[in-house]
């Protein structure tokens, strides 16, 4: 009886009760004590595969290509899920008699490989061909017949009304915490099945698998301290020192802090004060005193962000190999490296989509679409997000329609998951509220270290008025010529102001600066390579919009940014005068831009609600000039007017069809869980502009006839490299495009690609942010 080619079924289900008990007893959770959870998942790993004890499903097993399996009564026949869950349903509701713990593992069983779908019993109707496997299936196999009677009596029961009446109420009574246990057990099942299938399939002993979960690495809580040591020494200059004593504050308070009572905690300090070192440092101190289990994540909002934050951690860690340190976002290669061994792509993808290593950096989308999802994929990794220290920096930028949503989930895995969570932010939103002692402040002289740091004035001269783009460009070509500055930001909201005011400025600017464009209508290759020579330059012009904000390290001496939230606005600050070196204060300048070519709409509307426009200007059109030491009030005012004035009904709505098991409503469609907007249709187009480029594309050609499952490795090869020449453009601007890559090659990338400023736009086009 085999649960896969040339593996005895009875072997696969130990081999997975073995792996997936184990994870069960690493972890300290809320059901860790509870006797029925164990015993159910004991039950649900060992009985997840009992379907394929039929005939139909060992003839497939042993001839997988016969024509018989094209019919549809037959692919019935051979699968197995169905009939497993039913196997795990009556064991359990007869050996716990609990009904709810019984529904929960049905659904694990019934969708361990695919995604997790809405529960409805007349899922539990008793098909006909359910009967016709039973005919058909092994009970002796598993000293089963004792049970035949009594299961084929169950069986009948599923048809009754009084039955369906029992679920549905049974359901009614699920809250979070249900939710949370369903996708922690599912997330032990898969974890543990595929695990077991990928290393059977590779010829690697169980065990092996086994050391790599489960073996303890410890890290020198004293790794921060040493790398700070050597990097830089003392702090000589008045603002390190000040980064320093940030950085101490911190350490000291997480030491005296009660870790039972208290697990969320913020650090809301200035932009500019080495977060980074000071929140992996916490972490650190913070694992020292929980134990090795637990593991350390650190998520970012973007993508273009990692590297440079994964760069720092390898560096503190002093480039450790993968069991340690791991990189997971959609362009990081699958690569996983053991000492000096290295694995197969199957078993890399695997380790590191489950993240199995003791720090993890990854992005906001990898975290919270894994703890709100119903995906199978994403879903792996939930049980390693248990007893887990979890870093969150730059919060701010998740959307106010899911503050509330956040916050009740990250009570409840605080609470049922026994993970930390840290906020890092210069602007703080009230997710929490530290005066209900929701969230513990761990920089508690925040106010003033906000106080000590004032590199800048925000100039609110112009906001008052809306200027449209002729207005602004006269304004800022004085200006260059007056004050001649070192360096000038010019931030705008979307793609096409951008574009207007760059080509404007290198028609007109003829002093000695290099003027540089950036925005998403660049490949991201020649992007990086722009933010590389702008941080070398002496005297530049930067035209960008605002991806400039997303911890792009750079620092300039005059910013210019059209209307936008606050917290956008702050970000801006964040690149003027960023290390304080000159004498002067370095100044961002506010304006508030209008569309001509659109009923003179502002260009702001295009990408941040009314609400938040709304508050911003609520705080600012009062003043002229607020300088960076007030920020720290202002900030708090905006996000208490946000507080007041946002609707929770999004997240109230999702927290609802999470209760009731309505994984579809809950995280598919228009109002699902879905951090990043997709709004538009876009196509991705491939630049072929250079001949790196072009050689690209050829391998990309290849890898498309090769075999379907050698596709996937072969294209993760080149995936980085490959996708740093696409750009995402609205569907309308690219006619005729096909699903997936579109090529524009050398003999047409003129008609389409301008080498400075990316995509070609029409005047006439409609203008968007990307």
């Amino acid at each position: 009886m085999y649960s896969h080619p040339g593996k005895e079924l009875k072997e696969h289900l130990l081999n997975v009760k073995i792996l997936g008990m184990k994870i069960y007893k690493e972890k300290n959770t809320i059901w860790s004590k509870d006797i029925k959870i164990e015993k159910a998942l004991e039950i649900i790993l060992y009985t997840h595969d009992f379907g394929k004890a039929t005939s139909y499903f060992q003839e497939y097993i042993n001839n997988p290509k016969s024509k018989k399996w094209i019919y549809p009564k037959n692919k019935k026949l051979k699968a197995h899920s169905k009939l497993s869950a039913y196997w795990t349903y009556y064991l359990i509701n007869k050996k716990l008699k609990d009904k709810k713990i019984a529904i929960i593992s049905y659904l694990i069983v019934l969708r361990h490989h695919g995604n997790i779908t809405d529960f409805n019993p007349k899922n539990f109707s008793n098909e006909k061909v359910l009967k016709e496997q039973l005919q058909e299936f092994d009970f002796s196999y598993f000293n089963l017949l004792k049970e035949k009677e009594s299961f084929f009596e169950e069986l009948e029961k599923i048809n009754d009304w009084d039955f369906e009446d029992e679920l549905y109420n049974t359901v009614d009574s699920f809250i979070i915490e249900d939710f949370l246990l369903l996708s922690y057990l599912f997330s032990i099942l898969i974890s543990a099945d595929k695990g077991e299938v990928i290393y059977y399939n590779k010829n690697k002993e169980f065990q092996e698998l086994v050391d790599i979960k489960f073996k303890e690495k410890e890290i020198n809580k004293n790794s921060v301290d040493n790398y700070k040591n050597k990097k830089f020494g003392k702090p000589k200059i008045e603002m390190d020192k000040i980064r320093e004593e940030i950085y101490k504050e911190v350490e000291k308070n997480i030491l005296k802090e009660n870790l039972e009572k208290n697990k969320i905690f913020s650090v809301n300090v200035p932009t500019g004060t080495g977060k980074t070192l000071t929140s992996f440092n916490l972490a650190l101190k913070l694992r020292n005193q929980l134990g090795n289990k637990y593991k350390i994540i650190y998520t970012l909002p973007f993508t273009s962000i990692i590297e440079q934050n994964y760069k720092i951690i390898n560096e503190v860690l002093e480039n450790p190999n993968s069991e340690m340190l791991l990189k997971h976002h959609y362009l990081a290669k699958k690569e996983y490296k053991k000492s000096e061994e290295s694995f197969t792509y199957d078993i890399s993808e695997y380790l590191i989509e489950n993240w199995d290593s003791e720090v993890i950096i990854t992005t906001f989308v990898q975290l919270l679409e894994s703890i709100l999802s119903n995906k199978n994929r994403k879903m792996k990794k939930i049980h390693n997000i248990t007893n887990s220290i979890i870093i969150l920096d730059e919060v701010q930028s998740i959307s106010h329609k899911y503050w509330e949503l956040i916050k009740q989930i990250f009570i409840k895995i605080a609470k049922c998951y026994n993970t930390y969570i840290i906020l890092v932010t210069a602007t703080l939103p009230l997710l929490f509220s530290e005066e209900k002692n929701e969230i513990m402040e761990l920089a508690k002289s925040k106010e003033k270290y906000f106080n000590q740091f004032n590199r800048i004035n925000l100039n609110l001269e112009y906001i008052k008025e809306k200027m449209n783009l002729d207005q602004f460009t006269k304004i800022i070509l004085k200006d260059i010529i007056g004050n001649k500055a070192n360096s000038y930001l010019f931030i705008m909201n979307t793609i096409k102001s951008s574009l207007r005011i760059y080509n404007e400025l290198k028609e007109e600017v003829k002093e000695n600066y290099e003027i540089i464009y950036l925005s998403t209508n660049v490949i991201p290759k020649e992007r990086l390579a722009r933010i590389e020579k702008i941080k070398r330059s002496k005297q530049v012009i930067i035209v960008s919009t605002q991806l400039i904000e997303a911890g792009v390290d750079i620092d300039i001496e005059r910013v210019y940014r059209d209307m936008a939230s606050f917290d956008s606005i702050n970000q801006s600050c964040g690149r003027c005068n960023r290390n304080n070196k000159g004498k002067k204060k370095g100044e961002v300048i506010v304006v508030d831009l209008i569309d001509e070519n659109n009923k003179n709409k502002e260009f702001a509307k295009y990408i941040y609600g009314d609400i938040l426009l709304e508050n911003t200007k609520k705080i600012l059109f009062e003043k002229e000039k607020i300088e960076e030491r007030d920020f720290f009030k202002l900030s708090n005012e905006y996000y208490k007017n946000i507080n007041k004035v946002k609707s929770d009904d999004f997240s109230n709505d999702i927290l609802k069809n999470i209760e009731n098991l309505n994984y579809k409503e809950a995280f598919e469609g228009d109002k699902g869980f879905k951090l990043i907007e997709d709004n538009f249709k876009t196509v991705d187009l491939f630049i072929s502009c250079d001949e790196n480029g072009e050689k690209l594309w050829k391998e990309y050609e290849n890898i498309k006839n090769i075999e379907k499952f050698d596709r996937k490795e072969a294209f993760d090869k080149i995936k980085s490299e490959f996708l740093s020449y696409v750009i995402s453009v609205p569907e309308k601007y690219y006619l005729g495009a096909e699903e997936g890559f579109n090529l524009v090659d050398k003999n047409t990338v003129e008609n389409y690609y301008n080498l400075e400023t990316g995509f070609k736009r029409n005047e006439e086009q409609e203008d968007y942010f990307f």
